[in-house]
This record gives structure tokens, C-alpha cells and sequence, in this order.
């Protein structure tokens, strides 16, 4: 392993654990997220690798408020058998009591825990995904600034000024 905090982040990678098309999917998105050579590239895909996962975002939004409704209406499942079963007048914080020590309690408490981290590392990545596009947009606006400087251009820079030249004509005749 490389010394230094970079040489221990190269080291490390970002997973990202999503459902697709009902199957589970683990992806590495360390080397998405990192800005090459080619920033042309880059900002051909960032746009799409954000709404791929702004999507997969939205969609472990969902599947927690799913899995929330689903937990609270087991829970007040649980709430009235064990009112009917054992006495209707049982304070709540021994219902609460009763229903926590389950088994059943636990696995759907973690279940939403593991669901709630899934989307927060989603929104993670989708966030890094946004900072990656301001990053590539300021670092073209820099390359592009550099050239002017220089008196080098870009095709794009070329495709402009030819254009300008075009409207400049018009404006003479």
C-alpha cells in the first residue's frame, strides 16, 4: 500500500449495492467517479452516469417507504393481537417491550437499516457524481482559457469563430 492519505484512498474501493431489474447488483464506482485524461470524455458520460444513478437513488427511496409501511403495519398488527391477547388496558412502553423482544422485530429493523444505507450511499454517489460535472465544467472553462491564451484553439473554439466570421460577413453586405 502507498504511503500518504492518497496512496490509502487509491487503495480502497467505493462500492455501491443497488437492486436492478430485481437482481442485486454490487458495483465499484471509484474509477467513475475520478476525472481522467480525457475531460471531453468524461463530460460526454457524467450526465448519464448521473441519471443512472439519480435513478437507482429514487429507487431505493421507494423501496425504504415500502419497507417502513410495511414495518408499521406489522407493527400494529403485533400492537393489537397483543392487546386483545394479553390485557387492552397494557400501557404502550410494555406493548413496545413486547414487540421488540421478537425475533421478527430485529430482522425487519435491520432489514431497513441495510435499505436506508443502500440509498444514502446512492444519493452519495449521485451527489459525487454533481461535483464531478462542476469540476469538469470548470476545469474545460480553465483548458479553454489556456488555449485563448496561447492563441490555440479547441474544435469547438473553431466551430465559433467561424461562425462569428460568417455573421460578421452578413453584417457587411
Amino acid at each position: 500500500m502507498k504511503e500518504g492519505f492518497d496512496g490509502v484512498l487509491a487503495d480502497v474501493p467505493i462500492w455501491v449495492e443497488y437492486e436492478l431489474e430485481g437482481k442485486a447488483c454490487k458495483t465499484d464506482v471509484k474509477n467513475d467517479l475520478a476525472i481522467g485524461e480525457d475531460i471531453s470524455d468524461e463530460m460526454n458520460k457524467v450526465a448519464a452516469q448521473m441519471g443512472f444513478y439519480g435513478s437507482l437513488y429514487a429507487s431505493a427511496s421507494a423501496k425504504v417507504e415500502e419497507m417502513q409501511v410495511a414495518y408499521r403495519k406489522w407493527r400494529a398488527e403485533q400492537t393489537g393481537a397483543i392487546l386483545k391477547k394479553i390485557d387492552p388496558k397494557l400501557p404502550e412502553w410494555k406493548v413496545s417491550m413486547l414487540i421488540e423482544q421478537t425475533g421478527e422485530f430485529a430482522v425487519k429493523h435491520n432489514a431497513i437499516s441495510d435499505a436506508e444505507r443502500r440509498r444514502d450511499v446512492l444519493r452519495a454517489v449521485y451527489e459525487a457524481f454533481r461535483v464531478k460535472a462542476n469540476m469538469l465544467q470548470s476545469k474545460g472553462a480553465m483548458l479553454r482559457a489556456e488555449l485563448d491564451a496561447t492563441g490555440m484553439s479547441t474544435p469547438e473554439s473553431r466551430k465559433e469563430g467561424k461562425k462569428e466570421a460568417l455573421r460578421q460577413a452578413r453584417q457587411k453586405v
